[in-house]
């Protein structure tokens, strides 16, 4: 699949002219997980703007395919790689204004593959930047968590919510890593006055999602894509917040720049919320195919959440002034356009 095409730079171009990206001018960044769907976009709004003077340090597991990710950047010396597991000791010298760490596992399977790695990305990883920004004067962290944080607690998911995780189950390898790191962060402020900025997404969906994605929203959009049916492994009851990619990295942003270091925030679009089961209909509808009904595997069982109504109000958000630009339905539609058009051009 072609990543760069123009459905995917027309989605940019919307994104880019209501985002004030000029606090990044003449700024260092470091972006973890940039090759993931939120980093990968948001690199890509950053460097949109020729005239936008940043200069970017991602760090990529395989420099390959990272390349191959951003080739349309190859003779741009704004963005340069570092080829590292975050997870191990960080050595870079460079001297970054900004720190986000989006690097994680964050679908099914590889929860249930790889259940050490997802929280030693996370919290190790988390832990090598921090040491890092305590030598640092002025350097501000962006932690990436997750709605996860709250479990299967059930009740409405505000940040003053405790939430409840079973910390035996294997699933859980992912709120806890979550869970952990954001206490980290707090850590990090309170002895060594880091200023860390801690957002908890919720599911976040886009044209940057990778093919492979095990999330459901992402399989059925990836079937859609290619004119199969769509496969609902469940009785398609469970609620979820979802979010646009580029609403997700401007709710990123806004928290960075103007929320309060050490408080988590909530990013999520209140207004559409769909049961699974809603959801595939929607885009079966969209991509023009039909809805089956297949058994999970037992590897699935071990990755899904166990939240059944995970709704997350972003109230403290908009108390910043943050609102959301594109709905569930639009977004959906555009998803589908994008990733037709990088099969087709």
């Amino acid at each position: 699949m072609k990543e760069y095409n123009k459905c995917y730079f027309k989605d940019l171009e919307r994104f880019v002219e209501k985002e004030d990206f000029t606090k990044f001018d003449n700024k260092i960044l470091l972006i973890t997980g940039a090759s993931g769907l939120i980093g990968s976009y948001f690199i890509d709004a950053l460097l949109f703007d020729k005239t936008l003077n940043v200069k970017i340090y991602a760090v990529v597991r395989n420099l390959k395919k990272a390349k191959e990710r951003f080739n349309i950047y190859e003779n741009d010396n704004r963005l340069e790689f570092i080829e590292q597991d975050i997870s191990k000791t960080f050595t870079v010298k460079i001297r970054f204004d900004y720190i986000f760490h989006l690097a994680s596992y964050s679908d099914a399977h590889n929860y249930a593959r790889y259940p050490v790695e997802t929280m030693t990305i996370n919290f190790c990883g988390l832990l090598n930047l921090l040491e890092y920004a305590k030598k640092t004067n002025n350097v501000k962290v962006f932690f990436a968590s997750s709605s996860e944080v709250y479990g299967t607690s059930g009740e409405p998911m505000i940040e003053e919510n405790v939430g409840e995780v079973n910390p035996v189950d294997v699933r859980s390898c992912y709120n806890e890593a979550k869970r952990a790191s954001e206490t980290l962060c707090i850590s990090f402020l309170h002895e060594y006055n880091v200023k860390v900025f801690i957002g908890r997404f919720c599911r976040i969906y886009g044209p940057t999602m990778k093919i492979e994605d095990s999330k459901a929203l992402s399989q059925f959009l990836m079937s859609a894509v290619k004119n199969e049916d769509i496969s609902l492994k469940s009785s398609g009851e469970q609620r979820y917040s979802y979010l646009y990619v580029s609403d997700a990295v401007s709710g990123m942003l806004k928290i960075m720049f103007e929320g309060v270091a050490g408080e988590a925030y909530n990013i999520s679009e209140d207004e559409d919320i769909l049961s699974l089961k809603e959801i595939a209909t929607f885009v079966a509808k969209q991509g023009k195919v039909n809805i089956k009904f297949v058994n999970t595997t037992k590897e699935e069982k071990i990755g899904y959440s166990r939240a059944k109504n995970a709704v997350l109000i972003s109230d403290k958000l908009r108390k910043l002034g943050w609102t959301s630009n594109v709905g569930l339905k639009d977004g959906i539609k555009r998803t589908i356009e994008i990733l037709r058009c990088k099969i087709i051009d």
